[in-house]
């Protein structure tokens, strides 16, 4: 079978139609999945933005380093809501940035692996230091989930940085 002239031009013709189209939607998706990985990658330097503010480093730095407590009793006593407003609110500022980040990773809008390591540190320390006291201090303030998205933003860390030691 022998193509004239005129097939053989339809069928180059359809052919670069149908390469066209391939490497459009390549095209495509190429750039939404970077445009998403962008996106994620934003979300963690907006928050290290706020984490490496002088003010919210200072506030860090107070809770972890010189703030002293026996247990949650005694925690919620000397920086409690009640007894001392402006040392709670310190507090509560760290936790919600804390929370935040672990509730966008838990419903997958962005990746941990995209966390820049001070965070992951930050968050580690963080965790580590308020673990033993947490599920006593949700009990004294009369809520069941206070630390439940810090907790599993930390073990998400810890997961991913086995993960890519391996």
């Amino acid at each position: 079978m022998q193509l004239d002239p005129q097939t053989f031009s339809i069928v180059i013709a359809a052919s670069s139609v149908i390469i066209g189209v391939i490497f459009s939607v390549a095209s495509i998706l190429m750039s939404t999945r970077n445009a998403a990985k962008s996106r994620q990658a934003s979300i963690f330097l907006e928050f290290l933005s706020v984490v490496s503010e002088k003010e919210f480093f200072g506030d860090f730095q107070q809770i972890l380093g010189k703030w002293e407590w026996e247990d949650a009793k005694d925690f919620a006593s000397k920086y409690g809501p009640v007894t001392n407003p402006t040392d709670y609110n310190t507090f509560v500022r760290i936790v919600t940035q804390f929370d935040s980040m672990g509730t966008l990773v838990r419903n997958k809008l962005t990746d941990i692996l995209f966390m820049p390591r001070g965070i992951a540190i930050m968050v580690t320390s963080f965790w580590e230091r308020f673990k033993p006291i947490a599920s006593d201090l949700e009990v004294i303030w009369g809520n069941a989930d206070v630390f439940g998205e810090i907790e599993y933003l930390y073990n998400e860390i810890k997961k991913a940085r086995v993960s890519v030691v391996k």
